[in-house]
């Protein structure tokens, strides 16, 4: 990046990131704009980034539609390049978006399709969090043997891959959806589980989310 452009592009993303701090998104977002406008011009990569924060601020400015028009026309670069492990994370971000936006069918659609790259590139760890991505959707549509059923793929891929955080949110996940169907005594060991699965790998916050739901259970259970 040549350094008159680079000097102007970090005075910008100061600012922002300034606004971001008090959550002047409203404010924050043009800083970032301009700075995705002159990082295009010296480094794709940077351009990337600053694109990605531009997708965020849209987000949490509830400006849907132009949060997944930036998406889109960062996967049409990545399509143009060939490269799909880039494409993947695209189709991953819409899929959060529409997830959140309450657009189920339209988020595993692009999960599902993210997926599907992944498994060409075999990222195992991407292929498993797709199918966790997956599950939570089928579970917000209230589609429990869909969710279960991919919260249990997720888990074997985590579980090959030995990654605890993971196997402990799937337990969780999984225990959430038990509960529900009303097998409490199924649900409190896939929970005790889970939090087992914390100790020595979490920074507190998930063993005290887990934690508050193992004694909600214990109390129905008596």
């Amino acid at each position: 990046m040549s350094q008159p452009i680079m000097e102007i592009v970090n005075a910008v993303v100061s600012r922002g990131e300034q606004l971001l701090e008090v959550q002047d998104y409203q404010r924050a977002l043009p800083c970032f704009i301009e700075s995705a406008r002159l990082c295009r011009q010296v480094s794709q990569d940077a351009y990337i980034r600053q694109m990605t924060i531009v997708a965020s601020l849209h987000f949490e400015l509830n400006q849907i539609e132009e949060c997944l028009d930036v998406y889109r026309s960062l996967y049409d670069g990545f399509a143009a390049e060939q490269n799909m492990a880039a494409q993947a994370r695209v189709l991953n971000n819409m899929g959060l978006i529409y997830r959140r936006s309450g657009q189920h069918d339209a988020a595993l659609a692009h999960y599902q399709r993210a997926r599907e790259l992944f498994e060409i590139l075999d990222d195992v760890y991407h292929i498993a969090e797709q199918f966790e991505n997956i599950g939570t959707v089928y579970r917000d549509k209230q589609d429990y043997l869909l969710g279960l059923k991919n919260y249990h793929d997720a888990l074997k891929l985590f579980t090959v891959l030995n990654h605890r955080a993971k196997i402990a949110d799937l337990h969780s996940n999984v225990a959430y959806i038990t509960a529900i169907q009303g097998d409490t005594d199924a649900a409190l060991q896939w929970y005790e589980a889970a939090l087992d699965l914390c100790e020595g790998v979490d920074d507190g916050e998930r063993y005290q989310h887990i934690a508050q739901h193992v004694e909600t259970l214990r109390a129905v259970a008596g």
